[in-house]
């Protein structure tokens, strides 16, 4: 069998050990699901700084999960945007506070999770791990953030070639937050992964980024509301340090202006090229609009709203042939792009 799980005692802690090929991951059902180690061929990846035992003492390590917000807060009394509620976060020993005296990283840390779930796939390939925190059983927690709900989370590794994974060994997370009434839940949670690379010198490091806006802060650490462009990047890291915020760049512009590159193309080559990259955007916009929708209305709509996001979505390749053909036949396949530019630059002012 190339995957499998196992049972494993490190410091004192019992941990959940999925493995597929030279891939191991640990994770500690006990201490909020931290993912303790991920090892490829005996070398692990996971910065364990000060091990389990900072880690139950609040220091942050490992790979933790920051719940129900994950950056730091104005102060200890919040207002929840749309909504009548106000966070109190004076006087809870569960939260986390910067040196400014700031809450931040939740109130989850070190809370036991149960395991739900511990299975291989039947070739043997791959191995998977399900935790849940059912928020709403905890009075403590729900006495500070008053929004009944469950969190899962569904650790992965998958062996090289598995259908759900890639050419190489992988690891995945997904994380769930399910609501438990029809309240809406506000959603703010982040991974705080600590990582390295121990045998290779930092001078050997590559940075790559994707287009973003860098978020102007604060003295405090909290954003102001400014922000700047900044390209793409592929560099070495050298010495430099980031505890920065960014937003990624806006897809929705760049499907717009690839979708008119599509329609300026000169020849064969030119449109192929443009047309990945319009394919590739517009890709990516799929799972947002799913996770926008499920997050902008209460849960009882979960089933119709399921359903007619999927008719929207199945209907682009159903009908666009023959709309496809008539444009073409009427106008000129130029405009099967240039179709997209009016909505696009709507979506985009939006």
């Amino acid at each position: 069998m190339r995957a499998g799980a196992s049972l494993v005692v490190v410091e004192g802690e019992p941990l959940v050990r999925l493995w597929a090929d030279d891939l191991e991951l640990d994770v500690a059902p006990g201490l909020s699901g931290l993912g303790v180690a991920l090892r490829r061929g005996g070398r692990d990846r996971v910065a364990l700084h000060r091990g389990l035992d900072g880690y139950r003492a609040g220091h942050t390590t490992g790979v933790p999960l920051l719940h129900p917000w994950a950056n730091r807060l104005p102060g200890d009394d919040v207002a929840v945007v749309d909504s009548d509620v106000t966070l109190h976060l004076a006087g809870d020993d569960r939260v986390t506070r910067d040196p400014n005296g700031l809450p931040m990283h939740g109130t989850v840390h070190g809370t036991a999770w149960n395991i739900e779930l511990v299975e291989t796939d039947e070739d043997g390939d791959g191995a998977w791990l399900e935790l849940v925190l059912a928020f709403d059983e905890h009075p403590d927690l729900l006495a500070t953030f008053p929004f009944p709900h469950r969190v899962r989370v569904r650790w992965e590794v998958l062996g090289a070639g598995h259908p759900d994974g890639d050419d190489e060994p992988l690891a995945r997370c997904t994380t769930s937050v399910v609501p438990t009434t029809d309240a809406e839940v506000p959603v703010s949670f982040g991974w705080h992964p600590y990582l390295h690379l121990p045998e290779v010198p930092r001078a050997d490091w590559r940075l790559r980024l994707p287009g973003r806006h860098h978020l102007e802060l604060d003295e405090r650490g909290l954003p102001t509301g400014a922000s700047a462009p900044e390209p793409a990047e592929d560099e070495p890291l050298g010495d430099r340090t980031f505890d920065d915020a960014y937003a990624l760049a806006d897809d929705r512009v760049l499907f717009t202006l690839a979708s008119l590159g599509c329609g300026l193309s000169w020849n064969m080559e030119s449109l192929i090229v443009m047309r990945a990259i319009q394919g590739f955007l517009g890709g990516a916009m799929i799972p947002t609009v799913f996770a926008l929708s499920f997050s902008s209305f209460p849960r009882s709509f979960a089933a119709p709203l399921s359903a007619a996001t999927g008719l929207i979505v199945t209907l682009a390749p159903t009908i666009g042939p023959t709309v496809g053909g008539y444009i073409s036949e009427h106008l000129s396949w130029h405009w099967l792009f240039f179709v997209n530019l009016v909505p696009g630059a709507v979506v985009t002012i939006v």
